[in-house]
């Protein structure tokens, strides 16, 4: 015959608020560190999207470049020939990386479910 569990013992009607305050507090000061954190990354996201976006048309605009910079040129489009301004636009537009990416998700997860236990906490507090 199948025995059935014993109840778990009763809790008390009020826990501690101390302790629980304290964890509730901390949670808030934390996450807000956490989305400061992922603001940051964010901006960095947008700048880079921004470029991978104009990309095309820069360097539609970019004279060819030189392969042999030996070759003689003027002065004034010198600056345009080489892979300066391409390597550039490159880099500003590759400036968010897949390690950035994850890392922006993490911040976010661990963000959010600090705001969630602070949540539960203050819920729990009230009562």
């Amino acid at each position: 015959m199948l025995a059935l569990p014993t109840p778990p013992p009763a809790l008390p009607a009020a826990p501690a608020a101390g302790p629980l305050d304290a964890r509730r507090d901390y949670c808030v000061w934390r996450a807000s560190n956490l989305r400061y954190e992922l603001h940051a990354l964010n901006q960095r996201a947008t700048v880079a999207y921004r470029w991978q976006q104009a990309l095309p048309a820069l360097l539609a605009t970019l004279p060819p470049a030189v392969s042999d910079p030996a070759l003689p040129s003027d002065a004034a489009s010198d600056w345009a020939r080489f892979s300066y301004p391409r390597l550039l636009a490159q880099q500003c537009a590759d400036a968010f990386t897949p390690d950035d990416a994850a890392q922006h998700h993490l911040l976010r997860l661990q963000a959010e479910a600090l705001e969630t236990e602070a949540a539960a906490l203050a819920t729990l507090l009230a009562k």
